[in-house]
Parts: structure tokens; C-alpha cells; sequence
């Protein structure tokens, strides 16, 4: 009897686990489709440049643009091959770090570009979205950058005669040239921007 309470006991068990496993674990193609998602989400803006991006004329560093009251400023750039004396994640990368600040200069509050709305064009091609950095201050060759969250994160509105900056982090090739380089910013009116990093 002791026996038969045994296999009815791994009957019910193989059942249960037969029945339950399909709600637990993923499909192949709800696996495929979420790696999708990963890879999109990971590569977001690496597209090729784009007509209207190649037309731009090119602001220099430190030249401020201003659309709808929103004053724009790609400030300067860093690069270097280690942030708090470690290299990049990814082997044959090294960080491109870029300073950019933001005012309001109208009336009224107004919604900035946030990372989204930037992108890095290098060669022709868009550089991976800007990462966070953790803590949101990046050691970078003797010098502490303030990563802004504001770039990375949508909280709201920049009401009038406030300014944010701070600096965001990009992973480009160790061959990098800044001279084939571009950061393009698309406002929420639409209006495209673009600066030189050597201009």
C-alpha cells in the first residue's frame, strides 16, 4: 500500500509540474522575441545617418543653440580609456564622455532633449544610447563629472531661468577620431541641431 501512495505521489507530481511549467517557463519564441527587445533597446540610435542628419550645418563646441526658449550647449568632450581607473565593459572600447547643458530662457516651462532625443553619429553610424553611471559621479583623469540624471530620465519640464548640465558617457572605438564625429540633438518641436566635436 506504502508503495502504490509512492507512484501515485510522482504521478501527481510529474503532472503538476507538466501542467504548471508551459506558465513559468518562457517559449522559444517569447525567449527569441525578448532577446529582440534586449538588443533593440541596447542599440537604440545605431541606425545610419540619416539624410537630414548629413545635411546639417554643424555647430562648434561651446556654441549654444535656441529653440522654442530651449538654449542647447554641447559644451566639450572627454576621452579616455578608463573611468575610476577600470576600462570599459566591452573589450576594444574606450568612453566617450560629453558635457551638455540646458536652459530655459522664456517665459514658461518648457520640456528639454533628454538622452532619447541625442544622438552620437560617428562614421556615419549611431553610436549605442549613453549608459549610466553608477555612482552618477565619474572619476575621469583627475576629474569628477556630474552625470546628470536629468538626460537619462524624464522629470519633466525646465522652468524658466533654470540651467541643468552634466555630462553623459558613450563607448566608441579605441581608433576613435573626433574629427568624423557628430552629436545631434532633435528638439520636441522637431528641430534638428548638430555640433562638430572639432569644429
Amino acid at each position: 500500500m506504502r508503495k502504490v501512495g509512492i507512484v501515485v505521489a510522482l504521478i501527481v507530481t510529474v503532472l503538476l509540474l507538466g501542467t504548471c511549467a508551459p506558465a513559468i517557463a518562457p517559449t522559444p519564441e517569447e525567449m527569441i522575441e525578448e532577446t529582440e527587445k534586449e538588443i533593440e533597446e541596447a542599440t537604440k540610435g545605431t541606425y545610419a545617418e540619416t539624410a537630414e542628419e548629413s545635411q546639417l550645418e554643424l555647430l562648434p563646441l561651446g556654441q549654444p543653440a535656441v529653440i522654442d526658449d530651449i538654449r542647447f550647449t554641447v559644451v566639450e568632450y572627454i576621452i579616455s580609456k578608463e573611468e575610476g581607473g577600470k576600462p570599459p565593459y566591452t573589450e576594444g572600447a574606450q568612453y566617450l564622455f560629453l558635457h551638455f547643458k540646458v536652459e530655459n530662457i522664456g517665459d514658461v516651462a518648457k520640456a528639454p532633449p533628454y538622452s532619447e532625443n541625442i544622438r552620437v553619429i560617428y562614421k556615419g553610424k549611431g553610436v549605442e544610447k549613453p549608459f549610466l553611471v553608477l555612482p552618477p559621479t565619474a572619476n575621469v583623469e583627475g576629474r569628477e563629472l556630474e552625470c546628470y540624471p536629468y538626460l537619462y530620465f524624464y522629470y519633466g519640464d525646465i522652468y524658466p531661468g533654470v540651467t541643468k548640465e552634466g555630462w553623459q558617457a558613450y563607448l566608441v572605438p579605441i581608433e576613435f577620431h573626433p574629427e568624423d564625429t557628430k552629436v545631434v540633438v532633435r528638439f520636441y518641436g522637431g528641430e534638428t541641431v548638430g555640433w562638430s566635436l572639432t569644429k
